[in-house]
């Protein structure tokens, strides 16, 4: 009975580690990456689901609202098996659609005097983005498990 409890939180199954790079170029269209997978026990991993997930938020401090939207997703891998102490890595491309980024973030990009008169306009909207590429792994009898990375976007 506990070995199931244990499976179905993810306890002693498989862990996830998310390799990608911290900054990453919007005219390149796509984010390269690795799910490094390692299993404690034997798992049926059934899906891998990697998304990039942008967040805008704006206004000034007590009116704030937050956006959050999908910018790309892909499911780089099918079905498998892992034995104990196995360590798997699933390599993925995953395409940068929908950043709904805004006029004063492209200025801030461009680096010299309009990155400067970029990031105060963003500064004076009070509007601030966050992008992470997220990574969940399915595993069969188990919420499943994943993790997160922050990621910066830039315009080249």
């Amino acid at each position: 009975m506990l070995a199931r409890i244990k499976q179905f939180f993810g306890i002693g199954g498989v862990s996830v580690e998310l390799q990608v790079d911290e900054t990453l170029s919007q005219s390149a269209g796509y984010v390269l990456g690795t799910v490094i997978l390692t299993s404690k026990s034997p798992q049926q991993v059934t899906g891998i689901e990697v998304k990039l997930v942008g967040t805008i938020t704006r206004g000034p401090v007590g009116e704030r609202r937050t956006h959050t939207h999908e910018c790309g997703k892909v499911t780089p891998s099918e079905a498998f098996e892992m034995t104990p102490g196995e360590r798997k890595e699933v390599g993925f491309r995953l395409p940068i659609e929908n950043l709904n980024t805004t006029f004063y973030q492209t200025l801030g990009n461009a680096g010299g005097m309009l990155g400067a008169i970029g990031q105060i306009g963003s500064m004076m909207d009070e509007e601030d983005h966050d992008f992470r590429v997220h990574a969940h792994v399915s595993v069969k009898g188990s919420i499943g498990t994943g993790q997160s990375q922050r990621v910066q976007i830039v315009s080249d």
